[in-house]
C-alpha cells in the first residue's frame, strides 16, 4: 500500500520526515516487506534480506548465465602452444588449485627471485589467462629460513578443471601417458627450465617428488624425442640426460628458453643465482604486487 508522499510532524525543536515507502514481495521467499520508493525505482529485483539475495543469485546465475562463465567464453581456450607450457608447468613448478567456494581450478606458478625473468616470460606466454605478478616471501621449515620469490595465478577456467584429473590422484601429483602423448618438442624446454641442473656436461632433472613409475614415463617420453636418459637412486628417482644427448637437446629447446635460463643447458651462467634467503627475524609472510 502506497503511503503519503511525505509525512512531516512539526514539534517544538524537531522536524521529522518520513520518506515514501511501498509494500513489495521478496522474489526469493515471497515475504512482504516495505521498501523506500527510491530503492524500488533503482532496482528491478527486491529481497527482504541479503540471505535471500544470495540464494536467489546462486540459483539464477548458474551455468551459461553466470558472469564467470561469460568471461571464460570471452577469453576462449589456451592455444596449442600455451597448452604445452601449461602441461609441463604442472609437471614442474606449477600447481592447480581452486578457491574455497569456487568451481573451476586455476594455475599457480612460482619461481625464486633469481628466476624473475623466467617467470615474466611464462606470464607473457600465458596471456590473457595470466593475472598480475606478485613478490612473495615463504618460510621453508626444512632449512629454517625465508625465501623470496615471484608468483602469478591464472584466471579460474574450465580448461584447468578438465585437466586436473590427468595430473592429480587423490591430491597427489602424477604423470600420465595421455599428457605425455600430447606434449611435443616445446615441452622439454620448460621441463628443463623448471627442474634441471647442469653439471659436468650432464643435465639432471629433479623428479624426486614423483614415484619411480612416473619418472620411467618421462624417460620413455624423452626416448620418443630421440633424447637418451637414465634414472638414478630408485628410492628418490632422478632423471639424467647424458653428454652424448646434450647437443640434441640444445638444438631442440634453445629457441624456447629465455637468455636467463640458457645456463640450464650449459650456456652463460646466471649471475643472480645463489641463496636469496630472507633474514630469520622476518616472521610474517609478505606479498606485494609488482606489475599488472
Amino acid at each position: 500500500m502506497l503511503r503519503e508522499n511525505l509525512i512531516c510532524t512539526l514539534n517544538t525543536n524537531i522536524h521529522w520526515c518520513v520518506p515514501k515507502t511501498l509494500k513489495v514481495t521478496c522474489e526469493n521467499c515471497g515475504k512482504s516487506f516495505l521498501i523506500v520508493l527510491s530503492q524500488f525505482k533503482s532496482s528491478k529485483h527486491h529481497f527482504c534480506s541479503y540471505k535471500c539475495y544470495w540464494e536467489w543469485e546462486k540459483g539464477k546465475f548458474t551455468g551459461s548465465n553466470h558472469s564467470t562463465f561469460k568471461r571464460m567464453m570471452q577469453l576462449g581456450f589456451p592455444s596449442d602452444f600455451q597448452k604445452q607450457v601449461i602441461y609441463v608447468c604442472l609437471i614442474g613448478d606449477g600447481n592447480l588449485a581452486k578457491p574455497k567456494d569456487g568451481i573451476n581450478y586455476h594455475l599457480t606458478i612460482y619461481h625464486s627471485i633469481h628466476q624473475e625473468e623466467y617467470l615474466k616470460y611464462k606470464h607473457q606466454l600465458l596471456k590473457p589467462f595470466s593475472r598480475r605478478i606478485e613478490m612473495n616471501e615463504r618460510w621453508d621449515s626444512r632449512y629454517n629460513k625465508y625465501y623470496r620469490g615471484f608468483r602469478f595465478y591464472t584466471v579460474s577456467h574450465v580448461f584447468f578443471t578438465s585437466v586436473y584429473p590427468l595430473f592429480y590422484n587423490n591430491g597427489k601429483r602424477k604423470i600420465s601417458y595421455k599428457i605425455l602423448e600430447m606434449a611435443n618438442e616445446v615441452a622439454p624446454a620448460f621441463l628443463i627450465g623448471d627442474d634441471a641442473h647442469f653439471r659436468s656436461n650432464t643435465i639432471s632433472i629433479a623428479t624426486c617428488n614423483f614415484e619411480l613409475k612416473d619418472v620411467e614415463k618421462l624417460s620413455w617420453w624423452l626416448d620418443g624425442l630421440k633424447i637418451a636418459s637414465y634414472i638414478t637412486n630408485y628410492d628418490y628417482p632422478r632423471l639424467y640426460i647424458p653428454v652424448h644427448s646434450l647437443e640434441k637437446i640444445r638444438q631442440l629447446i634453445s629457441p624456447y628458453l629465455p637468455n636467463s635460463m640458457q645456463y640450464k643447458i650449459g650456456g652463460k651462467t646466471n649471475s643472480r643465482r645463489g641463496s636469496m634467503g630472507v633474514p630469520k627475524n622476518r616472521k610474517q609472510e609478505a606479498t606485494c604486487y609488482i606489475c599488472v
